[in-house]
């Protein structure tokens, strides 16, 4: 058994240096998937999420067969997304990224952890109380932000999306993330899957926070709403049979 472990060069003094120590906290889970957990817990000092990842070894052939013997592993993959989504679109619209961590057997990963430092005050958007259509307006212009820095994320349900105590928003979950050329808009499929998945899993909410929110994001990209609406339309099948599994899981 192998273990690897990657700390941001200014938390070195307040992080652990082995992969045990890592999953030792206890903490509150924020958040569940197939695949992973993710909690927010307290470690040197720092309140921070931890996502956490385990592979049986069916699934650990599978996915090492797909990406960790030639390329970074998923976790590695999303650090680094974490920090370039910082870099080209701020700091805050990002968990800032402290630290990863893997284990491996005989080359195949078992598990995985990445650490992020807790957004403050941090809520999922869809336990946000009574959205108001200007909530609507605040998430179109954060989407435009991301996807004029040539960002998209590829999972963008509500609970991948945190409002800060300040009434900024921030992204997490980048493993499906993809990066184009910095300010320049990506391909419409791309960043209409982020709108349409987005639109499904708020579709119980009042119409005007979905129209404000499109407007506004064709407003920030200097596109047409209904050429933004008919991109939407295409994915909406996807976006809905995404969402029916995640709710599977949880």
């Amino acid at each position: 058994m192998s273990e690897r472990v990657h700390l941001r060069e200014d938390l070195r003094d307040h992080l652990p240096t082995t992969f045990p120590e890592f999953l030792s906290p206890r903490g509150r889970i924020v958040a569940r998937s197939a695949s992973s957990r993710t909690e927010r817990i307290s470690l040197g000092g720092l309140a921070l999420y931890r996502k956490h990842y385990v592979y049986p070894l069916r699934n650990a052939i599978k996915a090492s067969l797909r990406n960790t013997l030639t390329r970074p592993s998923r976790v590695e993959r999303e650090y680094r997304m974490l920090e370039l989504f910082g870099e080209r679109a701020g700091e805050d619209c990002v968990p800032a990224p402290a630290a990863f961590g893997e284990r491996r057997s005989f080359l195949l990963l078992r598990e995985a952890v990445l650490l992020t430092q807790a957004v403050e005050g941090g809520t999922p958007l869809d336990a946000v109380e009574d959205p108001t259509a200007e909530d609507g307006a605040l998430v179109g212009r954060f989407i435009a932000r991301l996807h004029r820095a040539g960002l998209t994320h590829g999972s963008l349900f509500p609970r991948n999306i945190l409002r800060a105590a300040s009434g900024t928003l921030a992204v997490l979950d980048l493993d499906r993330a993809q990066a184009a050329s910095p300010q320049r808009l990506p391909p419409i499929k791309r960043r209409a899957r982020d709108l349409a998945f987005l639109a499904v899993a708020l579709a119980d909410l009042p119409a005007p926070i979905h129209r404000r929110a499109l407007i506004t994001y064709a407003r920030e990209t200097g596109e047409s709403a209904r050429t933004v609406a008919a991109g939407i339309e295409a994915i909406l099948p996807e976006a809905r049979a995404r969402l029916a599994r995640r709710l599977r899981v949880r």
